[in-house]
C-alpha cells in the first residue's frame, strides 16, 4: 500500500499556487519522492497569510496535489534553538481544491504520513479528485 503526506499549513491557496507547491518542511525526501500526492491542511493559528485568505475552517483539508518533486529549500530556523536545518519544498504538477472538515487529528508533527485507505476513512478519495493543471509560478 502507498504512502502519501498530510501536511499542516497556514499558507493561502493562491501563495501554494505562486509557489508552485507546499514549502518549507522538516522530512524524509527519499520518502517523500515515493509519494503521489500530498494532502494539505489548514492551520488557523500563526498564520502566514492574511486572514481573510483562509476561510477554511482549523483542521479541514482544502488541497491535494499531485507530488511532482521534492527539492531542498533555503535553510530557516523557525526557532533560535533549532538544530534542524534540511527544510523541503513538495511541487505538484497538478491540484484540486477539497473541503473537508476535521481532517487534521492534532498530530504534533506538521507532516504526516499516511495511506490512501487512511485518507479515504477522513473522506478524501483522491481517485475520485478532478485535478487542474498548476499554473506558472
Amino acid at each position: 500500500m502507498s504512502t502519501e503526506i498530510a501536511v499542516f499549513t497556514s499558507k493561502s491557496v493562491s501563495m501554494i499556487l505562486d509557489e508552485g507547491g507546499t514549502r518549507s518542511w522538516v522530512l524524509n525526501p527519499e520518502r517523500a519522492k515515493r509519494c503521489t500526492y500530498v494532502v494539505l491542511c489548514r492551520k488557523q493559528r500563526g498564520h502566514i497569510a492574511p486572514a481573510e485568505e483562509l476561510p477554511e475552517p482549523h483542521g479541514s483539508a482544502f488541497l491535494v496535489g499531485r507530488i511532482s518533486n521534492v527539492v531542498p529549500v533555503a535553510a530557516k530556523r523557525l526557532h533560535p534553538n533549532s538544530k534542524t536545518k534540511d527544510r523541503w519544498k513538495i511541487t505538484f504538477n497538478e491540484y484540486a481544491k477539497i473541503s473537508v472538515t476535521d481532517v487534521w487529528q492534532g498530530w504534533h508533527n506538521p507532516v504526516k504520513y499516511m495511506n490512501l485507505e487512511e485518507f479515504k476513512a477522513l473522506g478524501i478519495d483522491v481517485r475520485r479528485l478532478h485535478f487542474k493543471p498548476m499554473p506558472v509560478p
